[in-house]
């Protein structure tokens, strides 16, 4: 949860009101679960043989959330991981 607790930073660093950054910190709180979520499921992914189609398709979906997740730090103005 290291992403969460980064995102509480830039919150509470970016002057808005209590009652805004409450929300965005709810809005978004789930979300840092899945990304938990997923980054356990990817660092336990393994393709062995090119018929794994299922896997393969979760791999190139890991790597396009990872892409879309770390365009999304960036906005925030944090270091992509």
């Amino acid at each position: 949860m290291t992403q969460l607790i980064q995102f509480s930073e830039v919150i509470k660093t970016s002057y808005l009101s209590v009652e805004d950054s409450n929300s965005l910190r709810e809005k978004f709180e789930p979300y840092f679960s899945l990304i938990e979520e997923w980054s356990q499921k990817a660092d336990g992914l393994v393709i062995t043989d090119k018929s794994q189609k299922t896997e393969r398709q979760e791999a190139r979906s890991q790597v396009d959330l990872a892409a879309s997740i770390s365009v999304w730090r960036q906005s925030l103005g944090l270091l992509p991981q």
